[in-house]
């Protein structure tokens, strides 16, 4: 029983971590920083 409780747990986690990743990639905007380097935003209409 407790197996079956555990592998819930850690599926959750899993689900919920992926989430946040692809939320925090999806939100994220063009920034440019130390040496004029430049890191660019996904164009969320191609996704």
């Amino acid at each position: 029983m407790l197996q079956g409780t555990l592998n819930g747990l850690f599926e959750a986690v899993v689900e919920a971590t992926e989430e946040a990743i692809v939320n925090a990639v999806c939100m994220a905007e063009t920034m440019t920083g130390r040496d004029s380097h430049t890191a660019h935003a996904l164009p969320l209409d191609r996704l």
